[in-house]
């Protein structure tokens, strides 16, 4: 009977053992339950061995398994390495990371600045403009001007300038110029501003009085590019050009004759033109504009100047020398009587008529026009007033 069940219980080692070995005895070195190829892995008894189901070298979970040094939980080839998602440069920032920021931006000192207009960045970090500001990248000076802007390496008025008109770069058309930030077309003629529909003059229109849409009220004109009444006796400082008689309120002209003229005593004249206040001029020869003039009291008009230094009053500078000269300049300006003042300097505000022997004397200057000692066509004139 028992050798009969030792032999079942070999036939049975060649069912479950793992190397096919036979049932001598319960537990054996190489026939046993449990084996080395047998389910349960164990040298060859009945706890697990190198081969089993349970973990070992090749076993399910073993070095090559789902959970090992390569498996899918993080290990030295895992899903989750150095290199990986989250791992030194990865796209979320590590050692070797970085952010990326805009075009024209650099992360500097934890945050993305625009290095071409940061006075801390500018061009780099860290790169700090103290005397000035960053355009493009670059530290520039401030203007100090008024309307002026940082235009192509220079400071230039962007009110003014053709070439930068209300903002850098923006050029002007060959036909306008820049008046206020903004293209206009040109006024050929000097001292005339574009205003709507045409080109008018800002001292004197009184629709346009210092600018274009200032309107003057009811009985006022424009003088000066100042709304004025009209009942006021005109006044004015400085020397005036382009000046319409019509604006004369209160002025009475007591003198006229041609630059060419010429011998009319001086003492005639002032006999003429007798009340407090005086006023000079010259114009075209059968017109109304005074493309030159000023105006002071009497005294100052008629000081008697022995030399090339000028008298100033009313914000102009006066000579009058009964056998050289007779005119004015701006004030505190050079003249250079010789014997009439032929200075270069803003010759558009200069009027000078030659006088000989307490008499007047042919022309000579009328504004910027010279050599009119024979010049029938300009005339020089006298106002008074009280």
């Amino acid at each position: 009977m028992v050798k009969r069940t030792l032999l079942l219980g070999s036939l049975v080692a060649l069912s479950w053992a793992g190397c096919g070995g036979r049932y001598t005895t319960e537990e054996g070195s190489g026939g046993g339950l449990i084996g080395a190829g047998g389910n349960a892995p164990g040298t060859g008894g009945k706890m697990p061995g190198s081969g089993g189901n349970m973990p070992g070298t090749g076993g399910v979970v073993g070095v090559g398994g789902v959970i090992g040094v390569g498996g899918a939980i993080p290990g030295t080839g895992g899903s989750f390495p150095k290199g990986g998602t989250f791992g030194k440069g990865g796209s979320f920032p590590g050692t070797g990371g970085s952010v990326q920021c805009g075009k024209g931006f650099a992360f500097c000192n934890g945050v993305c600045v625009n290095v071409f207009n940061d006075q801390f960045n500018c061009g780099g970090c860290n790169v700090y403009c103290s005397d000035g500001f960053c355009s493009g990248g670059v530290c520039q000076p401030f203007c100090n001007g008024v309307n002026q802007s940082y235009c192509g390496g220079i400071c230039v008025d962007i009110w003014s300038d053709p070439g930068n008109c209300g903002g850098c770069f923006a050029v002007c058309p060959d036909d306008s110029v820049c008046s206020g930030g903004i293209c206009q077309p040109f006024c050929v003629e000097d001292g005339l501003t574009w205003c709507g529909a045409g080109c008018v003059d800002i001292y004197s229109d009184p629709n346009n009085c210092g600018g274009c849409g200032f309107t003057c009220g009811v009985n006022q004109f424009c003088d000066f590019a100042q709304c004025r009444n009209v009942n006021a006796t005109f006044a004015f400082s400085g020397v005036r050009k382009n000046l319409p008689q019509s604006m004369l309120v209160g002025w009475e002209q007591c003198h006229a004759e041609p630059y060419s003229g010429n011998g009319t005593s001086l003492n005639v004249i002032q006999q003429k033109c007798y009340k407090n206040q005086l006023m000079l001029g010259c114009r075209t020869v059968g017109t109304s504009m005074l493309r030159v003039a000023a105006n002071a009291p009497r005294g100052d008009v008629l000081y008697l100047n022995q030399s090339s230094v000028v008298h100033n009053a009313n914000n102009v500078g006066w000579y009058y020398h009964t056998s050289r000269s007779w005119g004015f300049a701006p004030a505190s300006a050079t003249v250079s009587l010789s014997t009439c003042d032929i200075e270069s300097v803003d010759g558009d505000r200069r009027l000078c008529w030659h006088t000989t022997n307490n008499a007047m004397q042919g022309g000579w200057r009328c504004g910027e026009m010279t050599g009119l000692n024979a010049d029938s066509t300009f005339e020089r004139v006298i106002f008074h007033a009280d």
